[in-house]
């Protein structure tokens, strides 16, 4: 479904872009997760309105093999792609997913985006904001090939610390690990909430990876890099004012 027959329509963008959103049934650490009650709405809604008010996207694809989360899609105006039970396994990763749906997009003679924004279903304190301001960095840095949405960690992997066989703690980087803190570069990982790959490179690219070699930050504060494994963590998010 195109962006102009969702509630809202679609702003005009120089680069093509499509928000796919992985979201399987299954899910051993917290079943149904992905559509999982929020203040009276499944978690996938949360994820598929900020896609939707960013107002960037020519299509936004919900990916799933559940009948009941295509149903959700559906109601939210999300166009389905109807995920094989190959990769809808614990095993199978999201980014098999999306090539299998760019080769069927192929195979029925649409054409590809220049841009596919990866968001899980389960980031629920997205905001249209961060998808525009991300998508952006393609316009200031063409030679972009990936973004992802990175979170500071709360302590510098410089500190940390393992255990030795002899049930010692040991620095894992003594040559830093003394030093004092301020001297440290800026470390951030990936959040877990979203992504960005430019098409082309992720096709070529001999690893099918959001690592690739050109890859640029979009920075969220951690508060808002919500991780749902498991029911303990959908209970603390409820504290959390949703916009």
């Amino acid at each position: 479904m195109y962006c102009a027959d969702l509630k809202g329509g679609c702003g005009v963008t120089e680069l093509n872009a499509i928000a796919f959103i992985p979201a399987r049934g299954g899910s051993k650490r917290f079943p149904r997760k992905n559509i999982a009650d929020l203040n009276d709405h499944p978690l996938l809604t949360y994820p598929l309105e900020a896609a939707r008010k960013s107002r960037i996207f020519s299509e936004i694809v919900v990916s799933t093999e559940d009948e009941e989360i295509g149903e959700i899609a559906r109601k939210s105006g999300a166009f389905l792609d109807d995920r094989s039970s190959e990769f809808a396994t614990d095993t199978a990763h999201e980014l098999e997913a999306l090539s299998s749906f760019l080769v069927k997009r192929e195979e029925q003679g649409n054409a590809l985006p220049n841009l596919v924004c990866i968001i899980y279903p389960t980031a629920v304190l997205v905001e249209a904001d961060d998808l525009k301001n991300s998508k952006a960095i393609f316009s200031s840095y063409p030679e972009t090939e990936a973004v992802m949405c990175v979170s500071e960690f709360n302590y510098h992997p410089y500190k940390m610390l393992v255990e030795n066989k002899d049930g010692h703690l040991e620095m894992k980087f003594p040559e830093h690990c003394k030093q004092r803190s301020q001297t440290y570069p800026e470390a951030m990982a990936s959040n877990g909430t979203f992504y960005w790959l430019r098409v082309d490179a992720f096709r070529t690219s001999p690893e099918k990876s959001y690592y690739q070699d050109k890859l640029r930050a979009f920075k969220i504060p951690f508060e808002r890099a919500v991780d749902i494994d498991y029911p303990d963590d959908l209970e603390k998010i409820k504290t959390v004012t949703l916009k």
